[in-house]
């Protein structure tokens, strides 16, 4: 597309959007996200825009004027509205409590999810996170809370505050959302009280671009991306925010990430009001390079305010999650959301890249469409995706561990005995296993997916073994 066409697009799509405003899903714009030709913005005749990410020619300008004023000056290599985002209402809780008040309460709890998910497994060999760096964006970090001062929290920036201003190492939260996103991926675990997170000990980097009314933009999305990237070296990425509108700026950024071996969690988005699926799709989570993560009731069914759409990727546990919040050093909340979700993923990717640090997204990505432990239709479908996250599973394969894995189709499966299910790469069903004996194919397992694994992992084709009776499949 020619500059002049998507200036054109851009005006149109500006010209229509007073109706579209009045709708509950209506997108508001902060000015224009503007990308130039390199070494442009040294140019004097070009108007002042502030800063996102210079190095990459990506500046944002406050008035269409401006615009127009670097497409007459030939730098103008692609111009979008800049999207004003909002955080789910930190409000939105089931209930708050104070660690100090509940003398009954004493200690550390372990979060029902945690059985779910066998953590227990993946701290059998030690796997906690240790060493693995993981950006939140979000809306900063309460790091005065307990859960976080045993933490290896590192300083990140503040997004939303002018680059150069003091301000700009300012992480602190002074909205919540950022704080319970954290705690679920990262509080300190045997520290005596609260909840653990699932991957208590990653190197935790608060990446602030949301403020106290959890507004933000996708300039300040984009700029945190690359941040994470190039500044601050991570290696996984927790996104629990949502953006209704499609940017090629931010899709550049995803794909930069993912190039980079980045792995991305971002929340498939909360529907709160009546409606008729598919859900539209959100972003980033709609993005291909990102895991789009649904949410679990603590009964394995789909929460009713996740997203149904074909983003969704895998589901994860996103009611009745207890977190600490940013209220104080030892305040807790109770809450819900596919944000809470993605921090579970985005732990779950720190526990596979502790095991295996050359784990890269795709493989991850693949990893969890293997091991999900199928729910709703047989086979994928837009609300549960490819099944139910199961992190114990995730390391069970990893690891070449056959037994665990098929203790974990068992536990689904509601069965005495337990199988793991083989598929060639069309799907078609080659074989179950359960206790080393290769049986015939039971017509219940035929719906679960279950890769084994190679030696020397991470995945590799699945094997191929035989059933004793071939006509069962």
């Amino acid at each position: 597309m020619t500059i002049t066409a998507c200036i054109r697009r851009v005006a149109a799509a500006l010209i229509g959007t007073a109706a579209l405003f009045c709708g509950a899903r209506a997108a508001e714009y902060d000015g224009f996200l503007v990308k130039l030709d390199p070494g442009a913005s040294t140019l004097e005749r070009l108007p002042e825009m502030e800063e996102v990410v210079p190095d990459r020619g990506l500046w944002k300008a406050a008035a269409w004027d401006d615009v127009e004023r670097l497409a007459e000056a030939g730098v103008l290599r692609a111009v979008e509205p800049n999207t004003r985002l909002t955080l789910g209402d930190p409000a939105a809780q089931l209930a708050a409590w104070d660690d100090d008040e509940d003398d009954e309460e004493e200690g550390e709890e372990t979060p029902w999810y945690f059985q779910t998910l066998d953590i227990p497994y993946c701290r059998q060999y030690g796997l906690t996170g240790k060493g693995v760096r993981v950006g939140v964006l979000d809306s900063g970090l309460n790091t005065r809370h307990e859960e976080f001062t045993r933490a290896r929290v590192l300083t990140g920036l503040n997004y939303c505050a002018e680059p150069g201003t003091a301000q700009r190492a300012d992480t602190s939260d002074d909205n919540g959302h950022g704080t319970q996103v954290a705690g679920i991926l990262a509080a300190a675990e045997d520290n005596g009280v609260g909840f653990a997170g699932i991957a208590p000990s990653i190197e935790l980097v608060p990446m602030k671009c949301f403020d106290a009314k959890g507004n933000g933009d996708t300039a300040d999305i984009v700029a945190a991306i690359y941040g994470a990237v190039d500044l601050f070296h991570c290696k996984v990425l927790n996104m629990s925010f949502s953006d209704p509108e499609d940017s090629g700026i931010l899709r550049e950024a995803i794909q930069y990430a993912d190039a980079a071996g980045v792995i991305l969690a971002a929340a498939a988005s909360n529907i709160m009001e009546q409606r008729t699926e598919p859900d539209p799709m959100i972003y980033p989570a709609s993005y291909p390079e990102a895991v789009s993560v649904g949410s679990l009731d603590p009964d394995g069914t789909a929460s009713y305010f996740s997203a149904r759409n074909e983003s969704v990727w895998i589901c994860a546990p996103g009611s009745d999650i207890t977190t600490p919040s940013a209220g104080g050093k030892d305040d807790y909340v109770t809450c819900f959301g596919t944000s809470c979700s993605a921090p579970i993923v985005a732990g779950t990717a720190a526990l596979a890249l502790q095991a295996y640090p050359n784990l890269t997204p795709a493989e991850f990505r693949a990893l969890l469409r293997q091991t999900a432990l199928d729910r709703g239709a047989p086979g994928y479908d837009i609300t549960y995706g490819y099944g139910a996250l199961h992190t114990g599973a995730v390391l069970a394969a990893l690891r070449g561990d056959i037994d665990a894995q098929a203790a974990a189709l068992s536990q689904q499966l509601d069965a005495d005995t337990a199988f793991a299910a083989a598929y060639d790469g069309e799907g078609k069903l080659l074989s179950v296993q359960a206790a080393g004996e290769t049986l015939a194919v039971p017509e219940e397992a035929r719906r679960w997916k279950l890769f084994l694994l190679q030696e020397g992992c991470p995945v590799r084709a699945p094997v191929a073994l035989r059933t004793k009776n071939e006509g069962a499949v």
